[in-house]
C-alpha cells in the first residue's frame, strides 16, 4: 500500500451530489436546424383568396350584340376626358355629362372606356370612380392587343 503522505499518490475525491442535467445548447441548435429545414422545403400556398373574375371572350370571338348604344368615355394623352364626344374639363362637368348619359340610356348601359397610353393612371381611376358613383356597372375597357 502506498503511504497517504506520499506526494506521488493519487487521491480520489468522493463524488459530489450534482443533479444529472442535459445540455440544452446543442438541443436548441438541433431544433433551429430542423426548423430552418422545414421552412426551406415547405410549399408556400399561393392564391388562397377567392376572387370572382369575369370571363373575357377570346380575341377571336365577336362581342355580343348590344341592344343599345354604349356610353363612350375617352381619356387623351394630356388627361382630357370626353364623354360621348363632349369635353369634361372639371369633375363637375364630368359628373354632369355622365348623369345626362345615364338619364338618356339608363344605368344598364355599357360604358366603353378607352385611355391613351400616355394618360395618367390617376385620371383613369378618377373617371372610373365617377362612372361607379353614377350607378354604371358595365364598364368595358378598350384595349389594343399586343401592347
Amino acid at each position: 500500500m502506498t503511504d497517504p503522505r506520499d506526494s506521488r499518490a493519487i487521491r480520489l475525491e468522493p463524488a459530489t451530489d450534482e443533479e444529472p442535467a442535459m445540455l440544452m445548447t446543442s438541443m436548441i441548435d438541433v431544433i433551429f436546424i430542423v426548423l430552418a429545414f422545414f421552412v426551406c422545403v415547405s410549399e408556400v400556398k399561393k392564391g388562397q383568396l377567392a376572387v370572382d373574375v369575369p370571363e373575357v371572350p377570346s380575341a377571336d370571338a365577336s362581342p355580343a350584340p348590344s341592344s343599345q348604344e354604349p356610353i363612350v368615355v375617352e381619356v387623351t394623352g394630356d388627361d382630357r376626358v370626353f364623354v360621348c364626344g363632349e369635353s369634361a374639363r372639371t369633375d363637375d362637368e364630368l359628373t354632369r355629362l355622365i348623369a345626362y348619359q345615364v338619364e338618356r340610356l339608363g344605368k344598364d348601359a355599357a360604358v366603353h372606356l378607352s385611355g391613351d397610353r400616355q394618360a395618367k393612371n390617376g385620371t383613369m381611376m378618377r373617371v372610373v370612380s365617377h362612372l361607379s358613383r353614377a350607378g354604371l356597372k358595365r364598364i368595358e375597357f378598350a384595349v389594343q392587343a399586343g401592347g
